[in-house]
């Protein structure tokens, strides 16, 4: 499920009609396009801890207000997509070809969700952490024994590059 629809993508490109009869996209394309950048959105607020995927609003200020930035972030990548398929010429700010804008837009916004930065606290769930770990994290004073495994993934060798001899 996307957070905009096609008619966000049609308010940011008002000279071109994205899902006009006979265009490329059509509406369907331009929904399968939202529909990707949704689930790359998704994928962000999951590694974040956000609850429920897809994101919906309890009706709080805050939860509003981010619900509503998801549906800019989604609509500002089909933009982007659509007008590199429909009008790669078109401009924007400062003669920058008008997808390259959107695209920009998108691509700061999914930074910041990535990282977190861009995640209020009154959406993050209070449930565990999705901080990934590594023996080496947790116990960095203990070599692991790859010995006990008969295939391990890999093998340390040599633990001290004096060690190795051309």
């Amino acid at each position: 499920m996307a957070y905009a629809a096609s008619t966000d993508v049609d308010a940011r490109i008002a000279q071109l009609t994205a899902t006009a009869a006979g265009t490329k996209p059509n509406s369907t394309q331009v929904t399968l396009l939202l529909n990707a950048a949704s689930a790359k959105l998704d994928h962000a607020l999951s590694i974040n801890s956000v609850t429920p995927i897809p994101f919906t609003s309890d009706g709080s200020g805050e939860q509003d207000a981010f619900l509503a930035v998801l549906l800019d972030l989604n609509a500002c990548k089909a933009t982007a997509d659509t007008l590199r398929s429909r009008a790669i010429d078109a401009t924007g700010p400062d003669d920058k070809p008008a997808w390259e804008y959107w695209l920009d837009c998108w691509t700061a916004g999914y930074d910041l969700l990535l990282s977190g930065d861009g995640i209020p606290a009154a959406v993050v769930s209070s449930g565990g952490s999705a901080t990934p770990t590594t023996n080496l994290v947790e116990n960095p004073s203990v070599e692991p024994d790859f010995e006990a495994n008969e295939n391990p993934a890999f093998k340390r060798r040599h633990s001290n590059i004096s060690d190795v001899t051309f």
